[in-house]
Formats: C-alpha cells, structure tokens, sequence
C-alpha cells in the first residue's frame, strides 16, 4: 500500500468550552442571592401570587389547592435535582438551560430543545406584561380601586390601548436588556425589598383589616360587592372544596377544571431557572445554581402555604372568583400591592428577557441553525448580545397580540415543562450510560429522579393540553430534523453516543464468535485499499456486498512508527472518516503503519473488528496486483478467512442500477479455475464451501439496497455431454429452492478433453467460456479462485500471458471461501 495522503479537512474554530466562533466576553459579577435566589423568587412570585391565588382557591378549594401545589413542587423537585446534578458536573458557561442540555444530550437535541426553551421564556415575558396590564387597568381603568374617586373616569382602556400599555412596557424591559445584565443587577436587590414587603403588608393586612364589603370586578355583576369576613372558621370551612365556574376575564370561556387549575398554579413554580439562565453573569455557577435553585424554591413554597391558608379562612368564594385584585382592596395600604405586582413581574419580564436572549446567543455561538441565528452572535463591548435582545423583543411583541394571561399560560407552561423533561432525560441517560465524566457533586440525584422527573412532566404536559404537547413536541422534532442537517461538528459529545456505546458493549459481550452458526453468519469484511480516493467504485460495490454484515475499510501506511508523522497521520484519517460519512457507506475505518505491507495487513486481519464482530473475510482488488498480493492471501487462509478478489469493479457503470435495466448476476459455483475441474453436481456443490460461499455473496448482493430491484441470479452449472439436462435442471432446481435462492439456471456442456488443458491455454480457455455466457446485461460475475495459492497467482497476475484472463468481461468477484456459511 502507497502512503497516499488525502486530505479531506473540515475545519472549526473551536474555544475552550466545546462551542463554536468567538467565546463570550460576559463578566461574571453575580453571587448565589443577586444572581440566582433573587430571579428564581421573582419570577415565580410574580403574577401568580398577587393576581391568581385566590382564584385558584376559590376554583378549587384549599384541598385541591394544597394538593396541586404538592404535585407542582414535586414535580419542580424532581428536576432541580437534574439541574443539580447538571451544574455541578464540570464548568458551565453563558446560555444556562440551554448549555447543559446541550453538552449532554448532543448538538441536534441541544439545539431544538434550547429554541423551545428560548420561545417559552420569550412567551413567559409576554405573560408577566400581561399581568402589569392587567393591574394597569384594574386599578387606573374606568372604575378603578386606586382612583382618587368614583367619579374619576380613568385611563382608557380596550384591546389595542392595552396593546399600547403592554408595547410600551415591553420596550422599556427591553431597553433595561439592551444596557446589560449589570443594571438588572444593581437594581434587583430594590425589587426585592419592595416584592418582600408587599408581601408582608399582604400577611398584616388579614390580621389588622376587620370585614368590610369589596366590589366585584366581573362584568356580568356590575355594581356588586361581597363582604370580606376576615379570619372566620365558616368561611374557612367553605373554601375548603372546590367550586369550579369560567373565568370572569375570558368571554364565553368553559367552565374550569383540575387540570385548567393547575396550570394556572404551574406558572407560579416555572422560575427554577431563572437562576441558571444567568450562568454567563455567575461567579461559581456550579455552587451557586443548585443552592440558590433549592432556597428559592423552598422560599416560595413556604410563602404559597401560608398565603393559602391566610386566603381560605377570610375571603368567600364569591370574592375570590370574581376579583383578581382582592388583596389590593383588604390592604392597609392598597397601592403597595400594585407597587408589589407591578415590580415583581417587571422583575421577571426582565430575567426573562435576559435569560431568553443569552440562550439565542449561545446557540448562535455553537453555529446552531447554520446562518439563520449568525446574527445573535454580535455583542457589546460588555458581552451583552444585543442582537439577540432585539429580535427576542421583537417575538414577544407578536406574543402580545394573545391579549389575555390565561390564555397564554397553558402555552407557557408546556414549554417549560418540555425544557424540564430534556433536562431530567439528559441525567438519566447519562446516568444509565454509565458515562465517565459524569460525576456530578450534588448529593441527592439518581438515575430515579431523574426517570420520575421526565415521566411526570411528561405526564402534566398532556393534562395541561393534550393539543399544545403534540404540537410541541412535533416542533420539537422538526427542529431536530434541522438542526441534525445544519449542527456543525463540536468538541462535546452526545448522549445518543454515549448510550451507544453502553449498549453495543452490552452485546458485543453476550456475542461469542465461537457460537456462531451458519444460519447466524454474516459477511465480516476487510476491505484493504490503497486510496480511497481512487477506490470509489470498488467502495460502493463492497458496500453492496457486505449487505447487513460488517464492514472495515483498512489501510496500511508503510514506515516505522517511531519516525511517524502523527499529525499528518490523523489528519489522514480524519479525511478517510470524513469521505465514508459523505460517501454514505456504513462502514469503519482501520489505519495501522507498519514497515512491511503484509506484516501491516496481518494486524489488520487480526485485530479488525470486535468480540463475535471480527471480520472473517478478506476483500482486494487485483486490477493492479502488488508484490505482497500472494503472501497476504496465504497469511488470511492460515488465519480461517475468507477471500474475495475484485476485477474491474471500478468499472462499473451504477446508472445501470437505476431501476430502468435489467442486470444479471452470474454465479459459476463450481471449481471453474482449477484444470481438471469437476463436473457440476449437487453433491459436489453441497460439499464444496468455496461454492457455498459464492452463493451466499451472490444472495447478498442481489438482496442490497441498490441491485434488488433490477438484480437477477443467473447460475451457470458445467455438466458433461450427454447429461439429462431435465433431471439435472430438477435435481438443482430443487436444491437452490431449498436453499431459498430465486435464480435462472443454465446448464453449460463441457467437452472432456477441454478438462486436461494446462497453464496459459487453460486460462485463455476459462476467459471464452465464461465470455461466451456472459450477457450484455450481465453486471458482475463470480467465480471461484483456485484451490490453491500458487494455481490462484497465475490467474491473477500478469505474468506468462494471462494479463488476458476475464479482462473483457467485465466486474468480476473471485473467491475462496473456508466455510459452509449457507444454510438450508
């Protein structure tokens, strides 16, 4: 073999961290409080607490309340132990979910299920703007509870002004994003000293407010008022079951259910990582993620329960259904409520926004979606992805066009939930993959966590709405699909990989060669070749060839390893590897470098393959034979392999296997190459496993994907003269259906005197006879090689006259087979 080099080079520009282009340039200033407990708070306070919390419980009573939220938590728990275990399992860099998810499930699951999670935090700013209108107008609309007086008619309010309302706060959120993170962080501590103290005048006010009558916000009961009782056992009593009716906000809308409920509920757990969005602003994102995530958590589940059981015992359901803005008019002070609602959602629009834009940035990074996100790659001089913020605002400002906070949340929820779902299947696949490097530093995960984790957000998805989850997941795939054809190569791995490689152990373990059968036997192939580049032809028909089987494309670089450039070396194989994957060939790659060619092709022949999956034949073309042809052919029969000799393969025209053509393939199964041979007989072929073999290959090829529809097998038996050709046709005919082979036979007469031909004569004499059958349909012929080494180089070579031997036939297969590898 010569040392061709082919190089056939994809080059990326990969950083320190695995991801493609330039690395972000964000300066870490964040701790645990500023950068994770802080967000994760906000965002879960938000509107849910202020604005929904009371219709929860006055749809579904404080039971069913308490219940929902135990579910929710649950659920949340389960997968901030993923988030955990994720973040504590080596560095994390900017683009939070998006960048864990990816590095463990792989570029095309990354990037597909980091776009979902990019579009429900988008979506979720349109939710938390939605609830700053809502109080907007609630409190300074016609009617409303912070009005100097009753006579004050207002700011106008219908659906384009409050369209107007929610443009305006968008862009000023969005202003906020486009200055930076640093911004959002010197001035979160503020909000949430005003979000923690409207929430203590909250708790104050049940104790110090005596009853009084509230008004009624629904419009379907104009000028109503029902009487807030303060802490009474009978109301209590009566919230604790469930009472569902419509939402007063939505017109003609269904009467509510459990699930609607819990949704809704959901929404005010769905911050968990409003924190590991802000990994790029982190100083130790790896200490600061999970302990943040779990304080946050546990804060907001303690001021849930205790709001809950302030609820049921001192407002009726009547107040709870039917006015959003209930703890406003009981306040001590009503406008802290508004300052607390107004805040804490524009706190979570703003995490939201941010988070939203730094996982576009990173996907941009990772040359995600190929030049679609180029763009978003484009920062400041701070690293903050401006870009990304622009177009994220743009998204959103379609978003707003919904109009209604519950009509959205639904939507919200599942994409959450399917961003949830990748991070627990991430764990559990890396946890059942018994991958190395993952050794996550937090305490409390396991592979059950993370299996309960996917189950049950998969399971909420579907109860929230059947609907949005198909369709969610049906973008989720598409956009897979995408990003499988437009991910670029990366430094980081896949879980798909790394599950392979578990289960392909597995089995290759349980696969014992010595308990091969001959209805188990497959073609193992090495493939030697000298250059691949010149080989295409040659590649393509083995491919063929191998059909289900193995096959190896090995190639020896002659020199000694100790004086081996190992640069040039890999680059070598890169490009060979790189050619199979653009040439469609499922086939692996063996280099070895040895100074001597048939030492080389030894290792090869040994060490090929794995387990009961090592190749057991050997496969050459001899269009231009090489010195080392003939020792190399002995080396593979000492080592029980099999041998196949191609001839003018590269020849082949494969437009002719276009479906339009008929193309034979013809089979001489007995031993036509060795003088004196023997007439063909079904004993003589039933015990030759040369011919055994040869059936077997031509099975096989007229069986693979390119040939079946145009292939047919044409058998070519000699017999001697006088031969009852219908006794014999039947007594083959019966054989080859017993060994399931659909072929023409032909019957070829051969005279006796033909057989004692020698040397030169006999070879020219075997290329006229096969040349005389051959048909101008007939794509590849097979034969078999001599019986012995010496006998088979005088066929192949081209000394002493036979360069003339099956040159004007056309793609010829020669060889020699060890085995019985044909089953009855």
């Amino acid at each position: 073999m010569s040392d061709s080099d082919t190089e056939l080079l994809i080059d990326h520009d990969l950083n320190s961290n695995g991801s493609l282009g330039e690395a972000p340039s964000t300066q870490r200033t964040l701790n645990t409080f500023f950068g994770v407990i802080v967000p994760c708070c906000l965002s879960m306070f938000s509107v849910v607490l202020f604005l929904r919390m009371g219709f929860i419980i006055g749809q579904a009573g404080l039971i069913q309340t308490l219940i929902m939220l135990v579910i929710a938590f649950l659920i949340i728990a389960l997968t901030v132990t993923s988030v955990c275990a994720i973040s504590t399992n080596g560095a994390v860099e900017a683009g939070g979910a998006y960048f864990m998810i990816s590095r463990a499930l792989g570029p095309e699951m990354g990037a597909s299920i980091g776009l979902m999670f990019y579009l429900a935090n988008a979506a979720a700013v349109a939710m938390y703007i939605f609830g700053m209108c809502e109080t907007i107008i609630d409190d300074f609309g016609p009617g409303g509870q912070l009005l100097p007086n009753e006579n004050s008619t207002g700011i106008p309010t219908s659906q384009w002004i409050e369209y107007g309302y929610g443009t305006a706060l968008l862009f000023l959120v969005a202003v906020i994003c486009l200055v930076g993170a640093d911004i959002y962080a010197k001035a979160v501590f503020g909000i949430f000293i005003v979000v923690g103290s409207a929430i203590i005048c909250v708790i104050v006010s049940f104790f110090v407010e005596k009853d009084m009558q509230v008004p009624v916000v629904n419009p379907d009961w104009p000028n109503r008022t029902e009487l807030y009782t303060g802490f009474s056992s009978v109301t209590f009593h009566s919230n604790l079951y469930s009472n569902y009716t419509y939402d007063y906000t939505i017109p003609n809308s269904p009467i509510m259910g459990f699930i609607d409920v819990f949704a809704i509920l959901f929404n005010g757990c769905t911050g968990i990582m409003a924190g590991a969005n802000m990994s790029g602003e982190l100083k130790n994102p790896s200490k600061s993620i999970p302990l943040g995530t779990i304080a946050a958590c546990s804060i907001v589940c303690f001021t849930y329960i205790l709001l809950m059981m302030f609820i049921a015992a001192t407002c009726p359901k009547a107040l709870l259904n039917n006015n959003y803005t209930f703890l406003q008019a009981i306040n001590f002070w009503p406008p802290i409520v508004f300052i607390g609602i107004f805040f804490s959602s524009f706190s979570a629009a703003l995490s939201s926004l941010i988070g939203a834009s730094r996982v576009l940035h990173a996907m941009a990074n990772d040359g995600m979606f190929g030049p679609a996100l180029r763009l978003m790659k484009k920062t400041n001089s701070k690293g903050n992805p401006y870009v990304a913020v622009i177009v994220t605002w743009g998204i959103i400002q379609v978003v707003l066009l919904i109009g209604k906070l519950n009509a959205i949340a639904p939507l919200v929820t599942i994409f959450f939930l399917l961003a949830y779902t990748a991070c627990d299947l991430a764990c559990l696949g890396l946890d059942w993959a018994s991958a190395p490097n993952f050794r996550p530093t937090f305490k409390y995960f396991s592979w059950h966590t993370a299996l309960l984790g996917v189950i049950s957000t998969m399971a909420v998805m579907f109860l929230v709405n059947y609907i949005w989850a198909l369709a969610a997941m049906a973008i989720m795939i598409i956009l897979s699909a995408i990003s499988h054809y437009t991910a670029p190569q990366v430094a980081w791995g896949s879980i798909s990989q790394a599950l392979i490689f578990h289960q392909v152990r597995k089995y290759a373990l349980k696969m014992n060669v010595q308990d091969a059968s001959v209805d188990s036997w497959r073609p193992g192939i090495l493939f030697l070749v000298k250059d691949i580049t010149t080989s295409v032809e040659g590649l393509l028909f083995v491919n063929d060839l191998k059909k289900s089987g193995l096959l190896v494309l090995g190639h020896v670089n002659l020199g000694n390893i100790d004086q081996e450039d190992m640069d040039s070396s890999k680059r070598k194989l890169n490009a060979w590897y790189d050619f199979v994957k653009r040439s469609n060939v499922k086939a692996f790659v063996e280099h070895t470098t040895c100074p001597d060619l048939r030492l080389g092709a030894e290792q090869l022949l040994r060490l090929s393959g794995l387990g009961g999956m090592k190749a057991n034949t050997l496969v050459m073309s001899i269009d231009s034979p090489i010195e080392s042809t003939k020792d190399i052919i002995t080396d593979a029969v000492r080592l029980d392999r099999n041998v196949v000799l191609m001839k003018n393969v590269t020849s082949f025209n494969r437009n002719l296997l276009d479906g339009r053509n008929q193309n034979f393939i013809d089979i001489w199964p007995t031993s036509l190459t060795s003088p004196g041979f023997i007439i063909g007989t079904v004993d003589s072929i039933k015990s030759d496993a040369n011919a055994q073999f040869l059936l077997q290959l031509g099975c096989l090829l007229s069986r693979s994907h390119s040939w079946k529809s145009t292939a047919q097998l044409r058998i070519f038996i000699p017999v001697a003269p006088g031969t009852d050709f219908q006794a014999s046709q039947k007594s083959f005919k019966a054989y080859f259906m017993e060994l399931r082979i659909n072929a023409v036979l032909v019957l070829v007469t051969v005279e006796y005197d033909q057989l004692e031909l020698m040397d030169e004569d006999y070879v020219l004499w075997v290329n006229s006879l096969i040349l005389s059958k051959k048909s101008g349909q007939t794509g590849v012929t097979f034969v078999q090689l001599p019986s012995t080494v010496d006998t088979c180089m005088a066929f192949i070579s081209p000394e002493k006259g036979s360069a003339s031997y099956l040159t004007d036939i056309g793609p010829v297969v020669m060889t020699w087979g060890l085995k019985n590898v044909i089953s009855v």
